[in-house]
């Protein structure tokens, strides 16, 4: 246990000879190693189909875990577990915590050229009955 969180084992990787003069190639010609291993969608879109509304768009959360939606209509959704988080809505504002990182839905929302209107995503919440806290 570290700081009272159970730590999670996981296999050694391994690197071989091959992997290693890839690796020298591109770091001593100067070249982009993202060319070399480039980084896949973790999202299921054919799962997003099924959960997303009518009209609703979403847009890929960078916090570090794989799944993680934002949609216009003001859900955060992990595709992986399917499961929707659930937002803390205040007078003014809307936002939450996804493993200790805040994420601020205006920010996102501006990012991703969306409008922001605090009544609609209030609206959009009682209309679809969704969890959230006040």
């Amino acid at each position: 246990m570290k700081n009272g969180y159970k730590t999670l084992i996981r296999k050694k990787d391994y690197v071989d000879q091959k992997y290693i003069e890839d690796i020298q190639h591109y770091v001593y010609n100067d070249l982009d190693l993202k060319e070399l291993y480039p980084e896949e969608e973790k999202i299921d879109k054919e799962r997003l189909k099924q959960i997303l509304k009518p009209g609703e768009k979403w847009a890929k959360l960078n916090l570090g875990i794989d799944g993680v939606v934002l949609t216009s209509f003001g859900r955060a959704i992990n595709v992986d577990k399917i499961r929707q988080y659930s937002v803390r809505i205040t007078p003014y504002y809307i936002h939450l915590y996804i493993d200790r990182t805040r994420v601020d839905f205006p920010a996102e929302f501006k990012k991703n050229k969306w409008k922001y209107d605090l009544e609609e995503l209030k609206d959009n919440y009682k209309k679809y009955k969704w969890v959230c806290r006040y």
